[in-house]
């Protein structure tokens, strides 16, 4: 399956009528990942999502373009090798190994001059004292968040699936309900009674209602913590390419502890530029711890957290006029069949009993 990828940002829109395959997507966040280490980039929806149903396109389509909207918005994001061969109409796979290409010959001191342009207000700021400690406590705090949005995802789908069930059910009321109605037309001869026709209007207005799926606040809310789950997950990504870093400048260093310790160091040439390397991981990973506090966490945090509550409580807030109009639907429906029984004509000519026509009507 492909996706049509054109996004309109601004006015402006990209790459319109190109469409991709789903594990094109990867590779574009992969390269970028790989283009930009330790830099958060806008996560993709899982392969396999939470929902089996026919929303399954409808979502991860959504996604998709949330993630290209999240690229295109950072500048030196929209301005990548790998973005613009992803965008491009013609010779994508000749585009894509070009830059596969241009990824494998780059240097650290490749990325260090690019971060000083693309990240120079987070380089300003001073390195932290022990950024190991920082960076655990960062992990930590990840994996907690990351479970409690784990938690109502569960939660909100199960809301969500029990939705559809009751939508279902409803459904099959009013079904059963009309065919009710018609085997009594059928059988009497009589045009219905207004409280009937009111009681069959108010189960097929509360259950188009219901079958608004794509409106309810369950799937909203699912889709809506999903999503911050995955610039969580995003997060944390960049927290293990920090340690990957770290793990390798701590290997260097005992290295070079090694080396202070001869008296007399027989491949001179090779120290020294093992020094050197040394020292210009040692600015990455300063350079990498920066830009992991002054601009991951900012660019998560403000930029998506507060939207992401902020889009929640203008969605509930949206909600509540519609929630009292079908609790207003419901005590309608619930009172018509409340009383159903009371208005309900006997056939005098099965011989049975019951209540009189003018009683009934009254």
């Amino acid at each position: 399956m492909t996706y049509n990828v054109s996004v309109d940002l601004d006015g402006k829109v990209y790459a319109r009528n190109v469409r991709r395959r789903y594990r094109d997507f990867v590779w574009l966040r992969t390269s970028l990942a790989k283009l930009f280490p330790a830099v958060v980039i806008p996560p993709l929806p899982e392969k396999r999502m939470l929902f089996k149903n026919n929303r399954f396109n409808e979502l991860r389509i959504l996604g998709l373009r949330r993630f290209l909207y999240n690229v295109l918005s950072q500048d030196f994001l929209s301005k990548s090798g790998p973005l613009k061969a992803f965008l491009s109409p013609d010779n994508f796979e000749d585009e894509k190994k070009q830059e596969e290409a241009k990824i494998r010959s780059r240097k650290i001191s490749d990325i260090l001059t690019e971060y000083s342009s693309h990240f120079k207000s987070a380089l300003e700021f001073d390195l932290p004292k022990e950024p190991l400690e920082k960076m655990l406590m960062l992990k930590d705090f990840l994996v907690d968040s990351k479970r409690q949005l784990q938690a109502l995802v569960t939660s909100c789908s199960a809301i969500s699936d029990n939705f559809y069930h009751i939508n279902l059910q409803l459904m099959k009321m009013t079904k059963a309900f009309e065919e009710l109605q018609k085997g009594e037309d059928g059988l009497i001869g009589k045009v219905p009674s207004e409280k009937k026709l009111s009681m069959l209007k108010g189960f097929h207005t509360l259950t188009q209602a219901h079958n608004d799926n794509r409106g309810h606040w369950s799937d909203f809310l699912v889709d809506a913590v999903q999503s911050e789950v995955y610039n969580i997950q995003a997060m944390e990504e960049t927290v293990q390419t920090w340690m990957s870093y770290n793990n390798q400048l701590t290997k260097a260093s005992a290295k070079m502890k090694k080396y202070s310790n001869e008296r007399n160091v027989k491949d001179v040439a090779k120290m020294e530029a093992e020094m050197q390397e040394e020292k210009q991981l040692r600015e990455f990973v300063a350079a990498l711890t920066k830009i992991m506090l002054q601009h991951n966490l900012r660019l998560i945090w403000k930029s998506q957290s507060v939207k992401f509550t902020t889009d929640v409580n203008g969605f509930i807030e949206s909600q509540k006029g519609n929630a009292t109009e079908q609790m207003r639907q419901i005590y309608a429906v619930c009172k018509a069949i409340e009383d159903f029984d009371a208005q309900w004509v006997v056939p005098r000519e099965l011989g049975i009993d019951g209540p009189s026509e003018s009683k009934a009507t009254s």
